[in-house]
């Protein structure tokens, strides 16, 4: 599911938040009552590895691998990639002694799951499909592998948690980031209604996720950037629906000679699915296979039997085990839960599994990956961690952690072995689509180099790739200082999804502030800047030399500025504005209620549809999005809510439906062409956007206006695409600023996805790639495609930008200089009262009064 497309509108993106809040990650639960900042400080050299390369000559990982595990005394990987031939390697337990042999492949198959015995031998699933043969898009909007593979057991674990994991992270830090993390208009709709129901989150969830999976000018392609070889392959991990495709059972000796080749054609059932999860080979020479079937073993000789089934459902994949053996040949069956992977116990004696493991916490949502090895009775792979089970306690051990030990990685571990619970083999998925081999040792706590320890704090951070990226970079080319992410989200719940941004609010009134805050829009920025959180960093930009040769956007100084002061730096933004026609616009750069009016009365449309999909609170929220600073100032303290212009937003507001109708969400984006909706919130993270907009959800030449009002002025806004600031505290102010600066090199700023870049080199190569067409590298040369968009079930294509439209695009965005801070207490205020007015039980000028009143006391109360 690609979740760029929900980005674009901000209605929508608010409630999203409910779909992300299970998917968290850790080694065991956090108690809110710990200091995770000086937890962040202490326990860094705990969980330090060594990583070492496994040099396996000139072979190239384009994806995971199709087996990796220990057998007997030797470790075995499994390739299976784009080259015409896979290969087996082997090799002794500390790396060395590397032999390989070559596994026969034509075009259209595809080998995974290998299970390797203590002899050599092995077996996996052949896949073969016509090289023809297009990747069918399955529930959930996830594509099937060109190959007509599903995944290997390693790739199959990675479809079902990285799929998740991405699809969470996207929803809570591309969506959230565009806020800067959190949404860039957070509270814009029903979720910003304190009376919005979990159901109607839900059901909003489901309508743009369904949205969003049809967008396909994501991640990779945005901006008309390149898509790495195996790019595809790592988030393309699902079921091969109908085609010729057909799949063996084959077994190969020690040399990767084919012994045996099984069928498995009559193995799908009604409904065509049929997909293998996992192969175990027990004590007792029988084969332990997890599929869309259930559970079975299997011999040469004697073929499937059953041990148990799994429930028919439209979506197998979701209901079926993935299996590891752990010591004493334990067999563990993880599967999906509500809030998260649930790991059990299987007896392959008598079929039954164990009631789910406590160890396994909801922590771990689904980017969890469980793997074998020596020590420990299981081992787990989080997105930042390794992870021991002990059985006995029923509890995770944290081993191994990813930033404390320099890895580049960007999501989960997938694939890896434990030699002992010091010693890892594992597959590790960079940051820039590479795969490498390596070897990870765990160096003694009193072996560890000391660093001085520089938190970096914040929200959702552990989703956030880029940052990540930045950390692992800067710490490992410092010999003093060290960053350590600290995470707050690790307090979420389903019980209270907020309880990490709420934490991280106290911590920082408390005075107990992370040395670098990375900040999101729906935290109360301004108050912090105003109670002396922030250290002023002008002096620190005036003086670096390194920035002398890097042009930053007026506009973004202005909004990083607050009078001759410093306080934040913004690596990227987006834009929010209404759109309309350009014929409705008439030249004018704003719309006034009444010529919204006329327009509605010209179309014979009325609120319903005119606007899309909203009703009064979203667009109460979006009133308070785009032009909230007209009526406060929360440095001087005062508000003017009693004024003209807001009792004018509320009874704007007041026009709209009640009630919004999920199921009919994605009817409405097909409105705006058929002039049955005429206004469009939304928010441009890219030039692409632009013409996603123009060509597909318009079909005609747009303007942009900003939200309605009778002041004449165009009321769009910043929405910073991070945020972040350095303590005044913090006993490290020039380290901490080498650090934040780096988010205007070029090597980021050129790099960006879902956000335009705030420097001029960067904004310059994404205007030019907005006129190319898109490419991905394949065998090191460009393959070119054509972006497209689905509108009301019908793709349109979408061709790059002239440089007309990249001119006006590159025009309006860097003439906004309004920065969007959301403050929850006052959002929750103002949507509170106004709902009394709503309801008929008020005036809007009596709850224009009391809103104006609470928030007067409340600013000089809090500031």
């Amino acid at each position: 599911m690609k979740m760029k497309g929900i980005l674009k509108k901000g209605l929508v993106i608010a409630l999203i938040t409910s779909m992300t809040m299970s998917a968290f990650t850790g080694c065991g639960k956090k108690k809110k009552e710990d200091s995770i900042l000086n937890e962040a400080v202490k326990g860094s050299k705990d969980y330090v590895y060594k990583v070492e390369d496994i040099d396996l000559g000139d072979a190239k990982i384009s994806g995971y691998p199709a087996g990796l595990e220990v057998a007997g005394d030797k470790v075995y990987l499994a390739l299976t990639g784009n080259d015409s031939n896979g290969k087996i390697y082997k090799f002794n337990l500390d790396g060395s002694n590397v032999e390989s042999f070559d596994i026969p492949m034509n075009a259209g198959e595809n080998y995974y799951n290998f299970e390797f015995l203590p002899d050599g031998s092995s077996y996996a699933v052949l896949s073969v499909s016509s090289e023809d043969e297009e990747p069918q898009t399955l529930e959930g909007g996830e594509s099937a592998p060109a190959e007509g593979a599903s995944a290997s057991s390693e790739e199959a674990t990675a479809g079902d948690s990285k799929e998740e994991a991405k699809d969470a992270k996207d929803a809570s830090k591309e969506e959230a980031t565009a806020d800067s993390s959190k949404d860039d208009a957070k509270k814009d709709s029903d979720d910003a209604s304190k009376d919005a129901s979990k159901d109607e989150s839900k059901k909003a969830t489901e309508a743009a996720s369904d949205d969003a999976s049809k967008e396909t000018s994501d991640d990779a392609s945005a901006e008309g950037s390149s898509v790495e070889e195996g790019e595809e392959h790592e988030e393309g991990m699902g079921f091969y629906e109908g085609g010729d495709a057909q799949e063996f059972l084959v077994k190969f000796d020690n040399q990767g000679n084919i012994v045996n080749k099984l069928d498995l054609s009559d193995k799908s059932g009604d409904n065509g699915y049929f997909n293998i999860r996992s192969i175990i080979g027990l004590s007792d020479g029988k084969l332990l296979v997890s599929s869309t079937a259930g559970i079975e073993t299997y011999t040469d000789e004697e073929g499937f039997k059953p041990l148990l089934e799994v429930k028919a459902s439209d979506n197998p994949y979701m209901d079926t085990y993935s299996l590891t053996k752990g010591a004493n040949d334990q067999i563990y069956a993880q599967s999906y839960g509500e809030n998260g992977m649930v790991v059990q116990k299987f007896n392959p004696e008598n079929g039954e599994l164990s009631e789910p493991c406590a160890g396994f916490n909801e922590e771990n949502g689904y980017s969890m990956t469980l793997f074998g090895g020596n020590g420990y009775d299981i081992y787990v792979a989080t997105e930042n961690a390794f992870c021991g089970y002990d059985a006995s306690k029923d509890e995770l051990v944290k081993l191994m952690d990813y930033i404390d030990s320099d890895i580049e990685t960007d999501y989960t571990i997938y694939s890896a072995v434990a030699i002992s619970e010091n010693e890892f083999m594992a597959i590790i998925p960079g940051f820039e689509n590479d795969y490498r081999p390596v070897k990870l040792t765990k160096i003694p706590a009193d072996q560890v180099k000391d660093k001085k320890i520089i938190t970096l704090g914040g929200v959702y951070l552990d989703y956030d790739v880029k940052v990540k990226e930045a950390v692992v970079k800067f710490n490992q080319d410092n010999e003093e200082y060290k960053i350590k992410i600290v995470d707050y989200s690790k307090f979420n719940s389903e019980e209270d999804y907020e309880a990490g941004g709420k934490q991280f609010d106290m911590d920082i009134v408390s005075g107990n502030v992370p040395d670098i805050i990375s900040l999101s829009t729906d935290q109360p920025i301004d108050k912090y800047r105003n109670k002396g959180v922030f250290m002023d960093i002008k002096p620190l930009f005036d003086k670096d030399e390194d920035l002398k040769n890097i042009e930053i956007h007026p506009n973004i100084l202005k909004a990083m500025s607050t009078g001759d002061k410093m306080y934040t730096v913004i690596p990227g933004f987006m834009v929010g504005s209404m759109l309309t026609r350009a014929r409705f616009a008439q030249g004018k750069n704003t719309l006034s209620y009444k010529d919204c009016e006329d327009l509605m009365k010209e179309n014979n449309v009325t609120y319903d549809t005119a606007f899309g999909f909203a009703n009064k609170e979203s667009v109460m929220a979006q009133g308070i999005i785009y032009a909230g600073d007209k009526y406060i100032d929360t440095a001087a303290k005062t508000c003017s809510f009693d004024s003209e212009g807001f009792i004018n937003l509320l009874k704007f507001a007041n026009n709209f439906p009640e009630k919004l109708d999920y199921d009919k969400y994605q009817e409405y984006e097909g409105y705006f062409a058929t002039n049955q909706a005429l206004f469009e919130f939304t928010s441009l993270s890219g030039f692409n956007d632009y013409g996603r907009c123009k060509q597909a959800t318009f079909a005609d030449d747009i303007a942009f206006v900003g939200i309605p009002n009778d002041e004449g002025a165009n009321e769009s806004v910043i929405f910073p695409y991070g945020e972040y600031a350095i303590s005044a505290q913090t006993k490290y102010p020039e380290v901490a600023w080498d650090f934040i600066k780096t988010f205007w090199s070029d090597d980021y700023q050129k790099n960006m996805t879902f956000s335009f870049p705030v420097t001029k080199s960067g904004f310059d190569d994404a205007k030019a790639k907005a006129m190319e067409r898109p490419y991905m590298m394949v065998d090191g040369k460009k393959e070119y495609y054509d972006d497209s968009y689905y509108v009301d079930g019908k793709e349109i294509p979408i061709k790059p930008l002239t440089q007309e439209e990249v001119d006006e695009v590159s025009e309006f965005v860097l003439s906004i200089d309004k920065c969007y801070n959301y403050n929850n207490d006052i959002h929750n205020i103002i949507m509170e009262e106004a709902g009394a007015y709503f309801s008929g039980q008020k005036s809007a000028e009596e709850v224009a009064k009391i809103i104006q009143s609470r928030i007067s006391i409340f600013i000089n109360e809090n500031g």
